[in-house]
């Protein structure tokens, strides 16, 4: 169990070696309302990072990556911002 959070969905995916962590694509999700269920995924966008708020996930990324020891290996987060951030 979880709580719902309303917003946008994103994917931010990155690579770890020796506790160097590098952010390899921020993805949007494009859901919609599709027969009644309001969160239907159809695809993903590819995000450069030129806004804050994408450079805020990367930042996000990298704090979490420390934050639970990760040092090597590939990581997957999903990100919902939400209207309060």
């Amino acid at each position: 169990l979880q709580e719902f959070l309303e917003g946008k969905e994103y994917v931010v995916d990155s690579v770890s070696r020796d506790g160097r962590h590098k952010v390899t694509a921020v993805w949007e999700y494009d859901k919609r309302s599709v027969n009644g269920q309001f969160n239907v995924y159809f695809g993903m966008k590819l995000l450069a990072v030129d806004t804050d708020a994408v450079r805020g996930m990367v930042d996000y990324q990298r704090r979490v990556l420390d934050a639970v020891g990760i040092v090597n290996g590939p990581a997957h987060a999903e990100v919902m911002m939400t209207p309060t951030g």
